[in-house]
């Protein structure tokens, strides 16, 4: 996951969020980030708020823990997961938003967020 993090250039939430370009596709209720020299996508579900906002050109951020999560995990258990994470400092953030989907190539396979590979 620190490999992940660097890859990013995320930096620990303790410091200003570094601004790390425009990473994310949206399709339908799905969104996708890109990761540098690298074929495959991150996936996350996501809701119509989340996908009005950041098509509506909103600031995402994106968080990686380096601390084991459970897949599809509840609201509470996350947030008690960020504050553990970030207190020990082993939450790396960093701010996102929409790229152009133009020639995307949605065939290239997605890892779910949680997912193990």
């Amino acid at each position: 996951m620190y490999g992940l993090a660097k890859s990013l250039r995320l930096a620990e939430c303790s410091r200003r969020l570094p601004d790390i370009g425009p990473r994310l596709y949206i399709r339908g209720l799905d969104a996708f980030l890109r990761l540098d020299r690298c074929e495959h996508l991150l996936h996350a579900p996501i809701g119509d708020l989340w996908g009005d906002f950041t098509l509506g050109g909103g600031t995402v951020a994106v968080a990686v823990g380096l601390d084991p999560l459970r897949a599809r995990a509840s609201k509470e258990v996350v947030q008690a997961y960020m504050a553990a994470t970030a207190r020990a400092g082993r939450l790396f953030m960093g701010k996102t938003r929409l790229t152009a989907a133009a020639g995307t190539d949605w065939s290239t396979p997605a890892y779910e967020v949680g997912e193990p590979r």
